[in-house]
């Protein structure tokens, strides 16, 4: 049956190599890394779509099934322990349970019935002659993604703090100064500047391929503050003593004008698609936008939830997988090529499991896998052995206390 398994799964590789996709990722690139990165999208979106296709066959929506979104939402490590004792997803996703139901409810507010025409581009998609990437409102994101199914908001309204500032959809005041963190270690000191120079370099690549400069892009889309815009957000990092360093995202007083200017490459990147000439694939597109927004930080609350928000809207209208966020956390200080070979690796591994999911229902196994049955019957109470029943949910250091052994996660290099 194992061998079964992994023919079913080696074929269909075999047939992604001659994929069958949207003409857009078939057009020539001159650049080799954008023309291998488009036939990696091209491979992707064809393989996701035989599988989303056998699932809505058997009358299963695919964004139901648990490995699909555990893999997006929970980090490899935390799933993999899970894994082992069947654990259910509220324990699995730190802090848990309560982000995982403010975030879970407010994505599937969002992406109901996988019908994303009417956030970004209206009706028809990026091929649609009408406007609609203007609706692709970070604010509402952020609004929508910090709220519970009950209607609580934020996660400082929901722990009972008052805060001024966490109000969602608003973006940071300008009298909150730079908001980021302490590093205890010099890591930072290094990975911020190199950070920030991969994104320069990305927009130097960009602006080559579409002839134009990222200033004069901004200024045609009305961008705030044109003359200075860039993809590099201008973090900081300053020292605090003994080995601690402070990383500081985009002052406040600056996050109106680095918003204009991402919607400004939003906008310009659609508009390349429509007219048949795409400069950037869209798995990678999405990647540069997520990474670009949280290193915005534009938010009080939510950055990273809105964050990949745009990234999935972006990804679904392009009939692509959502991206595994909780294994891509370390988006900000991550140089940009690197962390868009990381996007593909994870993306590539979940397509991967759904895969191995589509077979087991095809052998009409009694009892699916872990990652394979739906959230709602993991959720169901387990007779827990005497070493879980009292588990404390609230409690993240559970897996680090040795009960359960992390098995180790290798991305690419």
């Amino acid at each position: 049956m194992k061998k079964l398994a992994l023919f079913f799964v080696s074929f269909w590789v075999t047939v992604s190599a001659h994929a069958e996709c949207d003409s857009y990722l078939k057009l020539p690139q001159e650049n080799p890394r954008k023309a291998k990165l488009f036939q990696r999208d091209c491979e992707i979106q064809d393989r996701y779509g035989k599988v989303k296709s056998y699932f809505a066959e058997i009358g299963i929506n695919v964004a139901d099934l648990a490995e699909y979104r555990l893999l997006r939402f929970v980090d490899r490590t935390s799933y993999e322990n899970a894994r082992q004792i069947e654990m259910a997803p509220s324990f699995i996703y730190k802090p848990a349970p309560t982000t995982w139901e403010v975030w879970d409810s407010g994505i599937r507010s969002i992406f109901g019935d996988d019908d994303l025409s009417f956030v970004l581009f209206k009706t028809g998609g990026f091929e649609s002659h009408g406007l609609g990437y203007d609706q692709l409102n970070f604010s509402n994101f952020n609004a929508v993604l910090l709220k519970n199914a009950k209607g609580d908001i934020s996660r400082n309204h929901l722990a009972g703090i008052k805060d001024s500032n966490s109000t969602p959809g608003d973006y940071r005041h300008r009298g909150d100064g730079q908001v980021g963190w302490t590093a205890y270690n010099s890591g930072p000191k290094e990975q911020v500047p190199a950070a920030q120079e991969s994104m320069r370099e990305a927009q130097a690549l960009w602006e080559a391929s579409i002839g134009a400069k990222f200033s004069d892009v901004v200024e045609k889309y009305k961008g705030k503050n044109s003359t200075h815009a860039s993809f590099a957000v201008n973090m900081t990092v300053s020292s605090r003593g003994n080995d601690k360093y402070f990383v500081g995202f985009a002052s406040s007083d600056m996050v109106p004008a680095q918003i204009s200017w991402l919607n400004s490459f939003v906008k310009a990147n659609i508009e390349l698609y429509r007219a048949g000439k795409p400069v950037m694939p869209p798995i990678e597109f999405s990647a540069l936008v997520q990474k670009w927004l949280v290193t915005i930080h534009p938010f009080s609350d939510g950055n990273g939830r809105t964050s990949r928000a745009a990234q999935d809207v972006i990804l679904a209208n392009f009939k692509m997988p959502y991206a595994p966020g909780g294994d891509l956390q370390n988006d900000v200080l991550e140089t940009f090529d690197r962390y868009v070979d990381q996007t593909y690796y994870v993306i590539e591994t979940m397509v991967r499991r759904l895969e191995n999911c589509a077979e087991e229902y095809r052998q009409k196994k009694e009892k699916p896998s872990y990652g394979c049955r739906t959230v709602q019957s993991l959720e169901r109470k387990h007779p827990w052995s005497d070493k879980f029943k009292n588990l404390d949910e609230a409690n993240p250091s559970f897996f680090q206390q040795g009960q359960i052994k992390a098995p180790k996660i290798n991305l690419p290099k």
